[in-house]
């Protein structure tokens, strides 16, 4: 949990920071957009996340997006898919061509994402920061970091998430 406070008071800071700098990018501040994203998830044993993201930038500083995740699971007698969903809130603050953000959300995973035993969903929550980079004004890449766990239940379904991808705003 101290990490978690950690990450999301380092984001704060970086967005603080940023705040007396000017804005560069011409492009769009408010809008739809979409992305797709590859990256690991770290519990218990490695495993390999790919993710799509559909948002809304409704201010200059904040965004809603929906989240979907397929992790493949490395299981001791062979692999084992999970699947989530997450609804999260994000907030940002762009310095030049970056965008520091922290990230907070809930959800539900299923398929061993999370769970406690087969055949069952979970709620889940996650924490997190990213950074993403303006290579257009309409395409960035994202770098972000993920701590996801579940309401209820035990910490070792907890997960660390690491994922890299690149967006499209309308």
């Amino acid at each position: 949990m101290k990490f978690l406070l950690a990450a999301v008071a380092a984001a704060a800071m970086l967005i603080g920071v940023g705040t007396a700098q000017a804005q560069t990018n011409s492009g769009p501040l408010n809008g739809v957009y979409v992305g797709a994203n590859l990256g690991s998830n770290f519990q218990n044993n490695s495993s390999v996340s790919m993710g799509l993201t559909v948002g809304h930038q409704f201010h200059k500083n904040l965004a809603a997006e929906l989240t979907y995740d397929h992790v493949r699971y490395r299981a001791r007698a062979g692999h084992d898919d999970g699947q989530m969903i997450m609804g999260n809130l994000v907030a940002g603050h762009k310095m030049g061509a970056f965008t520091p953000y922290a990230l907070v959300g809930v959800g539900v995973g299923w398929n061993a994402a999370g769970q406690k035993g087969p055949g069952t969903t979970t709620a889940l929550y996650n924490v997190g920061a990213g950074m993403r980079v303006s290579i257009t004004s309409n395409v960035d890449l994202d770098a972000r970091y993920r701590y996801v766990g579940p309401f209820e239940g035990d910490r070792k379904n907890n997960s660390h998430m690491i994922t890299a991808g690149a967006v499209y705003r309308f």
